[in-house]
């Protein structure tokens, strides 16, 4: 195990360990994303629209920011873009264009008649947060 001499590399060798430790974390939140978007599908076949998979891809980390002490990375869903005008929809009175945010938060909400299971990001972020806690305390105990 490496030995600090001074305050400069103790900081040090802890960013480097940190970095290691929110690497591991980044990917097991993109696996929570994934997993918990993936299981959105499980439930209900959409008669009324096509289903177009854009949900299940939408999953996105950034490259991790370090700076100073301090080491961080962004989970989100990338809205995706559900441009096509469903007339079917139309001829029975429902909007048949929501942007990608609509439809992200009427899936996860379960409303506008968007069939699947939902709060997917709810499950995500709990998934994420446990996930994170864990790896710093294999890292760091």
């Amino acid at each position: 195990m490496p030995v600090a001499n001074n305050m400069g590399q103790l900081e040090n060798m802890f960013r480097q360990h940190l970095q290691k430790a929110m690497r591991v974390v980044q990917a097991k939140a993109e696996e929570d994303m994934f997993e918990e978007t993936g299981m959105f599908y499980t439930v209900g076949t959409p008669k009324l629209y096509p289903r177009t998979g854009g949900l299940g891809s939408s999953p996105r980390t950034t490259a991790l920011s370090v700076g100073g002490n301090s080491v961080s990375f962004e989970a989100y869903l990338e809205p995706p873009d559900y441009s096509a005008v469903n007339a079917y929809l139309q001829s029975l009175g429902y909007q048949s264009y929501f942007s990608g945010m609509q439809v992200l938060t009427a899936a996860e909400q379960h409303r506008a008649h968007i069939l699947g299971k939902p709060y997917f990001w709810s499950r995500a972020k709990k998934k994420i947060e446990r996930d994170f806690y864990n790896t710093m305390q294999s890292f760091f105990s």
